[in-house]
């Protein structure tokens, strides 16, 4: 085990990002060919994290499984923290945790980071189309709703001027000239009846 600390790597790394962090870590250390690995070492005795803050420790294990699906079965208070991007102590408000990965057991970490950052420029291409694609489901929604309106206010409008024409009235801005008669009022010239 001391052999195995005697050299290591650190990193910063934002709390809310940590979910899609150490996802890309084990899927970076599962594509690295690790036959030269010892089978009694494990990851979690390569990688901890520790808080920028209040200095709480988490181990490889634990990290790792911020990155499994929250649906992964017995995850402690401090990995259900961490995937909500909080401190893995209540009450800490720290933004950052320092991730340390020991060399040892045949794991190149460059190789593996240099594999996590195409993972990440691919769920950023990823996440690009897919905005594109939902911008334009939207535009189609939206076009579709305005046009359902515009028709609903048309045949509301027609059936307003049917209505008015039907019980006798005329068709709003439609003005037909009408016709005024003057007469005279019985009695007399002067307009006073006796």
């Amino acid at each position: 085990m001391s052999e195995l600390k005697a050299e290591s790597l650190t990193r910063q790394e934002q709390i809310k990002g940590l979910v899609d962090f150490t996802s890309d870590l084990a899927a970076a250390v599962r594509h690295q060919n690790n036959a030269k690995q010892k089978p009694d070492v494990t990851m979690s005795e390569l990688v901890f994290a520790e808080c920028a803050v209040c200095n709480l420790r988490i181990s490889g294990a634990e990290l790792l499984k911020v990155g499994e699906p929250a649906e992964s079965p017995e995850v402690s208070g401090a990995v259900k923290r961490l995937r909500l991007g909080y401190c893995a102590h209540p009450g800490c408000e720290s933004y950052f945790y320092r991730i340390s990965f020991f060399n040892g057991a045949g794991v190149d970490w460059q190789a593996v980071f240099t594999h996590m950052e195409v993972l990440a420029e691919a769920r950023k291409m990823a996440t690009a189309v897919g905005s594109v694609e939902k911008r334009r489901e939207l535009q189609a929604i939206r076009r579709k709703l305005a046009g359902r309106i515009l028709l609903g206010v048309g045949v509301i409008a027609i059936l307003l001027m049917i209505r008015q024409w039907y019980y006798g009235g005329t068709i709003p801005l439609i003005r037909e000239p009408e016709e005024f008669r003057v007469g005279t009022i019985p009695g007399g010239e002067d307009g006073t009846q006796h």
